[in-house]
């Protein structure tokens, strides 16, 4: 509920949404969110409203799940803790984008 449901996750498609809720566990929800809408190039407000929602859900996954690992990896490197953590928050991102790009591939199917 604090991560799924605060991120609006089953309003969006299914892959943009498993992305976004690991992100939010990860990060939290506000950032999760505002990195979302960079990768949609949407006002970066960390707030899922009706402009968002809509971005999200008309995108082409396959367009925005790159920019947004990208987004999620350039917040982790700019943390204090890449040094000694970047490598499993990398591997953490790649993982997921996999797994999304399997849930779209099935959902497309």
């Amino acid at each position: 509920n604090d991560y799924w449901l605060a991120a609006d996750c089953p309003e969006l498609q299914p892959c943009v949404a498993v992305f976004l809720f690991d992100t939010a566990v990860n990060m939290g929800v506000r950032q999760s969110v505002k990195l979302l809408q960079r990768a949609l190039r949407v006002k970066d407000d960390g707030i899922i409203g009706p402009i968002t929602r809509a971005a999200a859900n008309d995108a082409d996954p396959a367009q925005i799940l790159p920019g947004f690992a990208s987004e999620r990896l350039a917040h982790y490197a700019a943390l204090a803790g890449w040094q000694r953590f970047g490598r499993g928050w990398s591997a953490r991102t790649v993982k997921t984008a996999m797994a999304c790009a399997k849930i779209e591939a099935e959902v497309a199917v």
